[in-house]
């Protein structure tokens, strides 16, 4: 019972109902309330002095008693007792001993008294013209609005003799009145209970149709249907929750599309080498293969082996990234001299299209504070991917400078340049080369081994870095990435392994055999700043 949120929602909104109408219905009833007696009140006042103005006025009689002077005047009464019997009243008329003279106003079942209480009739006299509410000491059947006026009888200005006016009035008016208002506060209620869940059905309705709409469309969507999507339904509330449903499914649809994709090239690319490494393999070890040809197609089964490899460790980063287990162990090493290691390895590649390359730096060695492994991977995939896409003859060249920027903190740092001529990138792909599994048009012929994962292994790890990186295109021109890391000096360096010494002087004979290559290097137009 009352386990939905509507069911919750109607018990709540009754009970507020129920009491803010309690509350209002009992500030009107006690306000109408004592409105009626109040009136009553001042109509029993106002009709009493009425009645002892008129009968004092008559009480000039010379040698008269008061009982004597009302026996004359009872005559003239007729008048008042149609009034009492108008607004429920009882006139009383006694002498000062309290003997009842005259009463007016009394049905035949009221027992007309002989004397009213002598301590009524004293507080009368000390309290003439104040409202009381009471029996009159038990001589009325129920409690009545009382007033009394003291009456005297005067000859020549002189006080012969005096007498009381008592006039009652029932509040059986105010008791109608109670019972009115409470029926009226009933059906009022009943009919306020009427309307708001009459409301709250309707409105119940049009709420929990976008609901069940929106639970239809995520159970479709929980079993694999992305291409879902939420019309409005005119309620605001859930109109922004169905936009943001709709953008959520346009984004994990493109992810799921992606994902297919991926996995379609993931696929290909890991069955086409392990297809030729066993085709090999297997002609080799069945005599196919001749033995003076074993080592080519040994050299090719290599060649295979690491492309197979390099994809299995993107794929391993990703998974890395993607889970937050990317570490970050940040160290002072030479950029310069990892630039030159990486180019040692494409070598054969560099020959092949004849491409040069240039290592511009304002000094021979530039020292970086950061990941090495991670930047080892940056510039390897920078440098990888402008070998892919340099034209046969082409020039890639790689720029460390200063980065003089009016920002103190970013003037600590180095600008790297990764530039290459060759078909560029596109004004519409520029803000895409990021995105996980992107491959331009242009590159699905040029890079037939890749997946899509380069770029946006390099974005990601300077990300972790808290550095940024852009690209700057001419499409079929040029490209160039720029990104910042932290410099250092070589002061900061306090001993570098051996194997940084070897590799230094292998990256030393690599720039003699660029130097001795037959065609002179071509200058490329790029700005390198100044050092300050």
């Amino acid at each position: 019972m009352f386990k939905s949120n509507f069911s919750r929602y109607v018990l709540t909104f009754g009970f507020l109902i129920l009491i803010s109408f309690s509350a209002v219905s009992a500030i009107m009833f006690y306000g109408v309330i004592g409105y009626a007696r109040n009136s009553k009140k001042d109509t029993t006042y106002d009709l009493a002095k009425i009645i002892f103005e008129d009968i004092q006025t008559k009480m000039t009689v010379e040698n008269k008693t008061f009982r004597s002077a009302i026996a004359e005047f009872h005559g003239d009464v007729s008048l008042f007792e149609k009034l009492s019997k108008m607004l429920d009243t009882v006139v009383f008329i006694t002498d000062t001993r309290g003997v009842v003279l005259y009463v007016s106003g009394v049905d035949d079942a009221f027992e007309v008294p002989h004397m009213i209480d002598d301590n009524v009739i004293d507080d009368f006299y000390e309290n003439s013209g104040v409202m009381r509410y009471g029996n009159l000491g038990g001589i009325l059947p129920h409690n009545c609005f009382n007033t009394a006026f003291s009456i005297t009888v005067t000859a020549d200005g002189i006080i012969q003799d005096k007498g009381l006016l008592i006039l009652s009035t029932a509040d059986s008016g105010v008791d109608d009145t109670m019972e009115y208002m409470l029926i009226s506060v009933s059906l009022a209620l009943i009919w306020v209970f009427a309307a708001a869940f009459t409301a709250l059905y309707f409105i119940g309705e049009r709420l929990n149709k976008p609901i069940v709409t929106l639970k239809k469309k995520l159970e479709a969507f929980s079993k694999g249907d992305y291409s879902v999507r939420m019309k409005p339904s005119g309620v605001k509330e859930f109109d922004v929750i169905a936009e943001s449903f709709n953008s959520m499914a346009e984004s994990l649809e493109k992810i799921e599309n992606s994902r297919r994709n991926f996995l379609s090239d993931v696929s290909h690319d890991l069955r086409t080498p392990m297809t030729s490494i066993q085709g090999f393999v297997d002609a080799i070890v069945d005599g196919t293969i001749k033995p003076d040809k074993q080592k080519h197609y040994l050299e090719i089964i290599s060649k295979e082996i690491k492309r197979l490899s390099r994809l299995v460790n993107s794929l391993l980063d990703i998974v890395r990234m993607e889970s937050g287990k990317l570490e970050i162990e940040k160290s002072v090493f030479d950029l310069c001299e990892m630039a030159r290691l990486i180019v040692i390895s494409m070598e054969e590649r560099l020959m092949e299209k004849n491409i040069e390359f240039n290592l511009d730096s304002e000094n021979d060695r530039c020292f970086v504070f950061a990941d090495k492994d991670a930047i080892y991977q940056v510039m390897y995939n920078l440098i990888d991917n402008a070998v892919k896409f340099t034209s046969e003859g082409g020039n890639i060249r790689v720029i460390i400078a200063k980065n003089n920027s009016q920002d103190d903190e970013e003037n600590k740092k180095y600008l790297i340049s990764v530039y290459n001529t060759g078909v560029g990138i596109s004004e519409e792909e520029k803000n895409k080369v990021f995105n996980k599994f992107f491959k331009a048009d242009f590159s699905r012929g040029a890079d037939k081994s890749g997946v899509g994962l380069g770029l946006f292994i390099v974005k990601t790890k300077l990300d972790a870095h808290k550095e940024k990186i852009s690209v700057d295109s001419e499409y079929g021109k040029y490209c160039r990435f720029d990104f910042t890391l932290p410099r250092r000096e070589a002061s900061d360096l306090k001993q570098r392994p051996q194997s940084q010494l070897s590799s230094a002087s292998k990256s030393a004979d690599f720039e003699k055999k660029a130097e001795n290559k037959s065609e002179p290097q071509k200058d490329i137009d790029i700005d390198i700043p100044e050092d300050k």
